[in-house]
């Protein structure tokens, strides 16, 4: 609504915004940190409550370590991510092509999706397990 009836500013703001919200740089990266966040979050809003007891937390932060490990190292949970990923850009008729950044670099989305995948569960895992 606002890129067709804004005055030229919003417009074309709005257009800058559309524009990124559709990219794949965006939308890789969306997907990955929400399942990752999805995972710590319940064991960090723990932590930060003033009740919180830390023996309980620290024995119970092995679960969120181990399936971390498990996000990083199985195959299976790579794939089921990257499926739900495809399923999401079809839904939200985004290309599936590679930026030109991105191009130089990898050969496929996939690739592209599974590297972001596993770095950014590999530094959420090193931070996790020096809490």
């Amino acid at each position: 609504y606002l890129v067709e009836s804004g005055d030229s500013e919003t417009s074309g703001l709005a257009r800058s915004y559309r524009k990124a919200l559709t990219d794949i740089d965006f939308v890789i990266p969306l997907i990955v940190v929400n399942r990752v966040f999805c995972t710590t979050k319940p064991y960090a809003e723990q932590l930060q409550k003033p009740t919180c007891d830390l023996l309980k937390c620290y024995q119970s932060m092995e679960h969120p370590s181990t399936y971390l490990a498990e996000l990083i190292y199985d195959d299976n949970q790579v794939n089921e991510l990257y499926n739900k990923f495809t399923k999401f850009i079809e839904l939200n008729e985004i290309d599936n092509c590679l930026s030109r950044t991105a191009s130089r670099r990898y050969e496929s989305v996939k690739d592209y999706f599974i590297d972001v995948y596993r770095t950014f569960t590999q530094v959420k895992y090193v931070r996790w397990e020096t809490v």
